[in-house]
């Protein structure tokens, strides 16, 4: 009896997925009548990304050396905290920004949207990066009470604030990531009345 040995596959690198389609066929190779979409250039778009985050007042550092090429994204004012981002295969055949921990930030080709997701990620961080710690927090009886007939609560899903604010037969809904930035999207809703 012979016995066959396995070799165990060798994970491919980043680079080496990224030069050829899902398959592992070239680009432009397939089926008669098909073609494979090259991968996107990941240092392409996250150059794109770190002009959209530069709009956000975000600075960033490319690490493009690594494997995958990555964007470091930090608080100006504290470079100590931040998040790493790399493009890569997200959910079906399109490519998506994704954060170090695995959160999808949006399509390669929509960097705005994926910089708004990293700010909103990097905002809970500024207040206790830079030691701040607010005297008096307001709480959500403090935004009903100022503002009758707002309706505040918070989305569990999207981590944020919202209040309904009625304006006469129709109402217009706002977010924010605290109370504080909530009460003065209320207020400037109601002077634009």
């Amino acid at each position: 009896m012979t016995l066959l040995r396995r070799h165990r596959k060798e994970p491919r690198r980043w680079s080496a997925r990224l030069r050829r389609g899902r398959k592992g066929r070239a680009a432009g190779e397939g089926p008669p009548g098909h073609t494979v979409r090259a991968a996107p250039s990941p240092t392409v778009h996250l150059d794109r990304l770190a002009d959209a985050l530069a709009s956000k007042g975000l600075p960033t550092l490319p690490r493009y050396e690594d494997d995958p090429p990555r964007l470091r994204v930090y608080i100006p004012s504290a470079t100590h905290v931040g998040e790493t981002i790399a493009v890569g295969p997200g959910r079906s055949d399109e490519w998506w920004y994704r954060t170090s921990t695995g959160i999808l930030l949006g399509p390669h080709d929509d960097p705005t949207a994926a910089a708004e997701t990293i700010a909103l990620l990097l905002g809970p961080w500024l207040p206790a990066a830079l030691g701040i710690i607010p005297d008096r927090a307001m709480t959500v009886s403090e935004v009903r009470r100022r503002f009758p007939g707002v309706s505040c609560w918070w989305g569990i899903h999207t981590q944020r604030w919202w209040a309904l604010i009625p304006r006469g037969p129709s109402s217009r809904l706002v977010s924010a990531i605290t109370l504080d930035t909530l009460a003065r999207a209320i207020s400037k809703a109601h002077t634009r009345q």
